[in-house]
């Protein structure tokens, strides 16, 4: 290891880390549709509780689909939504793929990402497809997933039930995330930290990791 930290597992986020996510082709893609106003329903840093339920796997996918034709008062179908929804996915940058394969080998590396039922099937397939990767649990010794567990990013409650399930201490735990929300919560409990700004993994990582 590198610079000052000292740590013996990493936890990723997905979107914007792993994945690169579009928010604009979403907000775009309900424009299309009618919705001129759905950056006021939910953005990445404030959403409508809707969202919040969803994420935390409180309501279904078709649960969702019908709020939201309430909320907004746009006559949508279930496929309409949907596609419009998963916009926001974009695709793998190979180096990252390429990277945490060897990563995963070195040390223990896990996954806490806010995510929902919808978008889960559509990045699956999408690293199945590019990387003949079934799933992210071939990258990650466990994957945490908002809708899974039924916790979400910033809340505290996340961090704490990550770090039991994983069975390592706070100062051994470095967390990566794009989010300064997500990266103050998870200092609050004593995780070291790195806010991605980066392109790549690999250089977020370059003076940290020794592969």
């Amino acid at each position: 290891m590198k610079k000052n930290l000292q740590f013996s597992t990493i936890i990723f986020d997905l979107g914007n880390v792993v994945l690169n996510i579009y928010p604009e082709r979403t907000e775009q893609a309900f424009k299309d549709l009618g919705l001129n106003s759905f950056n006021e329903y939910y953005t990445l840093v404030s959403q409508t509780k809707i969202f919040d339920l969803l994420e935390t796997g409180k309501i279904s996918p078709k649960e969702f689909y019908k709020y939201l034709r309430e909320i907004t008062g746009i006559k949508l179908t279930d496929q309409q939504i949907e596609f419009a929804w998963n916009q926001v996915i974009g695709y793998y940058p190979k180096p990252n793929i390429e990277y945490l394969l060897k990563l995963k080998d070195k040390l223990p590396i896990f996954l806490l990402s806010n995510t929902n039922a919808i978008h889960y099937p559509v990045y699956t397939k999408l690293l199945d497809n590019d990387f003949g990767i079934a799933n992210l649990n071939e990258l990650f010794k466990k994957c945490f997933l908002s809708h899974e567990i039924a916790y979400r990013k910033p809340d505290v409650e996340i961090y704490k039930y990550v770090q039991e399930e994983i069975n390592f201490s706070s100062n051994e735990i470095l967390f990566i995330d794009d989010s300064i929300a997500n990266i103050e919560a998870a200092n609050n409990i004593g995780w070291q930290t790195i806010l991605y700004t980066h392109n790549k993994i690999e250089d977020a990582l370059f003076n940290v990791v020794n592969l």
